[in-house]
């Protein structure tokens, strides 16, 4: 019992900090692109400063290494995992165009492996994953 509490309080507190670093992104600003980096650099220290989750290093990683890394933290449900999708998804139509197709990319294959793991077709996630194959022209 006092391990799938611990299991349900790392959910819990990825899934928070997770809302967090979208809210500070989906923040407007008048100077957004210096704003934007600058809320994205402050979200990922954040992240890994309350989940030890290192959001650089994951977005170098190759898919396997990455799905090997989200595996190695407890708190990466599936919709942890989307929603981390949805910050790299965003984070990436707004910074710079190199960096922000690598996020893309890897909001990409995050949403893929929601959609293999999920029993529950999510038509919401379809049209991200859409929207994102449109944007890559994949």
């Amino acid at each position: 019992m006092e391990q799938k509490d611990y299991i349900l309080r790392e959910i819990e507190k990825i899934h928070l900090v997770l809302l967090a670093i979208l809210d500070r992104i989906l923040q407007h600003d008048t100077n957004a692109a210096i704003t934007m980096q600058r809320q994205f650099r402050d979200s990922v220290e954040l992240l890994k400063e309350e989940s030890g989750f290192d959001l650089y290093s994951f977005v170098k990683m190759s898919e396997t290494a990455s799905k090997e890394y989200l595996e190695s933290f407890t708190g990466f449900n599936t919709d942890n995992i989307e929603q981390l999708a949805d910050i790299l998804g965003e984070a990436g139509s707004r910074l710079p165009v190199a960096d922000g197709t690598i996020y893309m990319e890897k909001a990409l294959m995050l949403y893929r492996l929601c959609t293999l793991s999920d029993k529950t077709f999510s038509p919401v996630r379809e049209n991200k994953i859409n929207r994102l194959r449109n944007i890559l022209s994949i």
